[in-house]
């Protein structure tokens, strides 16, 4: 995986604080554009790429599962890579939730960054039936 440390553009690291106030107070998500050097030990993050997301009274949040596909292929043929996922926490923290431990288990490894309106915390992860390791990964803006 990766050592403990990652670089995100000023411009993406501002696109994603924009995207936390535009649809605060409800979560959005989407895709980390970007390269990993060839160890794998550092992420440089290029661009964010929203995802549509649904949100309710019945429904916390949920990423339209089709649009995470449209993206991403968007991305391919424009020959660019996705390094990780985002998504918001509009309250300020910028801990993983209970949720996101479940998504975590769910998706089994991943680069992620959650980003609240003042901060951002990457990590990258890998799960198990019952246990989480969770690695904070440095992010410094470039």
């Amino acid at each position: 995986m990766y050592k403990r440390q990652a670089e995100i553009k000023k411009e993406a690291y501002e696109k994603l604080l924009e995207l936390v106030i535009k649809h605060t107070p409800n979560i959005v998500c989407g895709y980390l554009v970007g390269e990993r050097d060839n160890k794998n030990e550092v992420v440089r993050i290029t661009d964010v790429r929203e995802i549509k997301t649904r949100c309710n009274s019945r429904i916390h949040f949920q990423p339209v599962f089709t649009d995470f596909r449209r993206v991403a292929d968007e991305i391919h043929k424009e020959g660019k890579s996705i390094v990780g996922e985002f998504h918001t926490h509009p309250n300020g923290n910028v801990e993983p939730t209970g949720r996101d431990m479940k998504i975590m288990r769910w998706l089994k490894t991943g680069f992620w960054i959650i980003a609240s309106k003042d901060k951002i915390s990457a990590m990258i992860f890998d799960a198990e039936e019952l246990k989480i390791n969770i690695q904070k990964v440095l992010i410094e803006v470039i």
